[in-house]
């Protein structure tokens, strides 16, 4: 329901498990995007988890300038995890 009001929390949460298919049925695009919406909302670990596959290439194209948007978003709010991964991936 939380999803349903565009919650990020909410939204990672269920994106992430979409991506794994462990506890709903797998849908990787659709898990995405609620990440991508997630990170849109404020969410810092979508945001972490969005910069992270693109910084890996994990599921989606590898893309340092996106990585870096993404943990720069959640850099900004003080996140040390981003703030070490963004000077990574800029370096």
């Amino acid at each position: 329901r939380a999803a349903d009001r565009n919650e990020g929390a909410a939204l990672f949460l269920l994106g992430a498990s979409e991506i794994q298919g462990k506890v709903v049925p797998k849908n990787v695009e659709a898990g995405l995007q609620k990440l991508r919406d997630a990170s849109i909302l404020g969410s810092q670990t979508a945001q972490y988890e969005m910069g992270r596959l693109h910084e890996k290439g994990s599921g989606v194209p590898l893309d340092l300038e996106k990585a870096a948007r993404y943990f720069r978003l959640c850099a900004a709010r003080g996140e040390p995890r981003c703030q070490v991964r963004l000077g990574s991936v800029l370096l």
